[in-house]
């Protein structure tokens, strides 16, 4: 299986938030990156860890829910 790795923008771009929103989820530790080189370094995200981080906050409908 090959990983697909995306930079900040490309992961920025396919979660649809802003640059400020990914950094802060980076310094929290809210999302799963790699760091590439030292110093400051880039950071690098494999699709599986954007998807699993969007899937790790769904939010259920109260709706959806309340049909039960």
């Amino acid at each position: 299986m090959e990983d697909t790795l995306y930079d900040l923008r490309e992961a920025c771009k396919y979660l649809k938030i802003s640059a400020p929103t990914m950094y802060r989820m980076i310094k929290n530790r809210g999302i799963t990156y790699s760091k590439i080189g030292t110093g400051r370094g880039t950071y690098r995200f494999r699709k599986e860890d954007l998807d699993a981080y969007v899937e790790s906050n769904l939010v259920e409908s109260s709706v959806a829910s309340s049909k039960e």
